[in-house]
């Protein structure tokens, strides 16, 4: 598939996914239904879940219910210096926790908390900027199609390798080669995903990113599209696969 068709492919799922996100359309899961519904405001007075963040380090007093965005991958709090989201996606949560206490990665993760008796979950990390260079935005449209046409899997442990595959996103698109620093950026925040936990990310499209209080790009989006027939299960077994193929150890859920 070359570049235009996959925009005007990934146009229309944007499209799609915002007219699902405002009617709701029957037969399409939409997975930011529950993070998203007004519920969540109760967390906030919720011992339990005060507690969690208490020992996180994140006082809040019971009943103060910050300032939230909803997105398409759930509802997002915002706190002085850093973001609870509550999201459903199973996968999502299972790869934030994986990813607990890790520095060498762009977006420090503080914890997971499993909503009891929910198919929920709250991760608490440190707080993103959304607003970010359009340039470096654009460039990550290029990077997820070249992902999409060429099928890779799996990234070289080689800088070398990296650089010139960005100079190949650069030469397939026909793009200045002063644009290749920032390719090679989106692709080192993924690369730094896939080799901390298995999980490979091809959907790197702005919406999906942002940028750490480091200066470097982020992954704000942790877990695949989930249709109506997605299997979680699967989802892990592949990721279980990537992880045993770089080396990591077998990961217990959440």
């Amino acid at each position: 598939m070359n570049f235009k068709s996959f925009l005007f492919k990934s146009e229309l799922e944007r499209l799609k996914k915002a007219l699902i996100g405002i009617f709701n359309i029957d037969g399409v899961h939409n997975e930011s239904n529950k993070p998203t519904q007004k519920e969540t405001e109760s967390f906030w007075s919720d011992k339990r879940f005060l507690g969690w963040l208490g020992r996180l380090g994140v006082n809040v007093q019971p009943g103060n219910v910050p300032e939230y965005k909803d997105g398409g991958v759930g509802r997002a709090y915002l706190l002085p210096d850093k973001v609870v989201k509550f999201t459903d996606n199973k996968i999502e949560a299972n790869v934030a926790n994986m990813l607990v206490g890790k520095s060498d990665v762009p977006a420090m993760i503080y914890g997971v908390y499993k909503v009891p008796g929910e198919k929920m979950y709250a991760i608490l990390s440190e707080k993103y900027d959304i607003e970010f260079t359009p340039t470096l935005i654009k460039m990550s449209d290029y990077v997820t199609a070249y992902f999409d046409s060429h099928d890779i899997s799996s990234f070289s442990n080689i800088p070398k390798d990296r650089d010139e595959m960005a100079r190949n996103v650069a030469d397939e698109n026909n793009l200045s080669y002063t644009l290749i620093p920032f390719i090679r950026s989106v692709i080192e925040s993924l690369y730094k995903l896939y080799v901390n936990t298995g999980y490979f990310h091809d959907d790197a499209v702005p919406q999906n990113l942002a940028m750490s209080n480091k200066g470097e790009l982020m992954v704000v989006d942790l877990g695949p599209n989930q249709t109506k027939v997605f299997d979680p299960k699967s989802a892990m077994k592949k990721i279980h696969f990537h992880r045993k193929q770089i080396g990591l150890e077998k990961y217990k859920q959440i």
